[in-house]
C-alpha cells in the first residue's frame, strides 16, 4: 500500500505538467489561422447584348488556403455577384473539407439576368448609360464558413472560421471579355 500512495502523486504530477504543456502548445504552436481565399480567375462565360438590359454568365476560379494544422470544414458558403451595389446574381459553393496546411481550388459559375435583378428607374438608368460608355463595373463577394477539425488526432475540437474575399472587375461590351480585375484584400499576400 505505501507504494501506490508514492506512484500515484507521481503520476498525477506527469499528467498535470503534460496537459499544462499541450494547453500552452495549443494557445501558441497551434493558433487558429483564418483560411484564405483568392480569387485567381474571372472569366465571361457568355453575355447577350440582344436586350436593353443584357444577360451574363461568369466563370469564377477561385483558391482556398488552410495554413492550419489541422482540417478546415466548410458548409455554408456563397459567391456573390454585385452590380453597382445591387445583388444580380449568387452561387453556393459545395460543402468540402481542406487538409492541413493544403490549398483547394474550385469554379462556380454565375449567371444571371440583370432585367430581373434591376428594378428601379435609376439602376435601369444606370445601366444603360454603362452600356453606351462600352463597360459594365461588377463586384464578386466570396464568404466560405466553416469549422477547423482535430489537433494531432489526439484532441477533437471545432472553432468557427470564416474566410472571405471581394474583387471588383468590367466587363468590356464590345470585345466580351473581362479586364481589370481587381482584388484588394488579396495584395497582402
Amino acid at each position: 500500500m505505501v507504494r501506490l500512495t508514492v506512484i500515484c502523486p507521481a503520476v498525477t504530477s506527469v499528467l498535470m505538467l503534460i496537459s499544462i504543456i499541450l494547453l500552452l502548445l495549443s494557445m501558441t504552436v497551434y493558433k487558429k489561422m483564418t483560411p484564405i481565399t483568392t480569387v485567381d480567375v474571372v472569366a465571361l462565360r457568355h453575355i447577350d447584348m440582344s436586350r436593353n438590359v443584357p444577360e451574363i454568365s461568369v466563370d469564377v476560379n477561385m483558391s482556398v488556403m488552410n495554413p492550419n494544422g489541422v482540417a478546415f470544414k466548410y458548409t455554408h458558403s456563397t459567391v456573390l455577384l454585385v452590380y453597382r451595389g445591387v445583388l444580380v446574381g449568387e452561387a453556393l459553393i459545395e460543402a468540402g473539407v481542406i487538409s492541413k496546411a493544403v490549398t483547394k481550388t474550385t469554379n462556380v459559375m454565375l449567371a444571371s439576368n440583370l432585367a430581373d435583378r434591376l428594378q428601379g428607374e435609376s439602376e435601369l438608368i444606370m445601366i444603360q448609360s454603362d452600356i453606351l460608355a462600352g463597360t459594365l463595373p461588377f463586384n464578386i463577394q466570396i464568404k466560405i464558413s466553416g469549422r477547423l477539425f482535430s489537433l494531432l488526432k489526439i484532441f477533437k475540437f471545432h472553432t468557427d472560421a470564416v474566410s472571405t474575399s471581394s474583387c471588383q472587375f468590367d466587363i468590356n461590351v464590345c470585345s466580351k471579355t473581362v479586364r481589370e480585375k481587381h482584388c484588394p484584400n488579396e495584395e497582402r499576400f
